[in-house]
């Protein structure tokens, strides 16, 4: 029985990237502006669900914590599964011809899906297309 509900071809992974690229680039864009926003109001961001507290000062820092969330959602939603955010490493779950259940595997530096690996071998056990 599959564990995944959708499962993609090498194609169908590929045609995914350019979308992948722009909603990686989104987020890290958010990043970098939540970032010092969260450093800068820390203690009222650890205090605000407790007491209600921050009014203007994080207004900016929630709503982009908002748009930051809704992106990484349309990922998953896609039925991709992110690994890691900061390196944008993805994995596709995939049928193989044999009807075995893996994960197509591609990161952001990378041109085109080109690997592969067992769903419980991780990024260490990719192997090539």
């Amino acid at each position: 029985m599959a564990m995944f509900e959708r499962h993609f071809s090498v194609a169908q992974a590929n045609a995914l990237l350019p979308r992948l690229r722009r909603l990686f680039r989104d987020i890290h864009a958010l990043d970098t502006r939540l970032d010092p926003l969260c450093r800068a109001h820390g203690e009222l961001l650890a205090r605000s669900a407790e007491y209600n507290v921050g009014g203007r000062e994080l207004a900016e820092y929630f709503v982009l914590s908002v748009r930051w969330r809704q992106l990484v959602e349309s990922i998953f939603r896609l039925g991709v599964q992110v690994k890691d955010l900061e390196r944008g490493l993805c994995d596709f779950p995939h049928l193989r011809d044999s009807g075995e259940e893996v994960f197509l595997c591609w990161h952001l530096a990378e041109d085109k899906v080109a690997y592969w690996h067992d769903l419980d071998a991780g990024y260490a056990g990719r192997t090539p297309l």
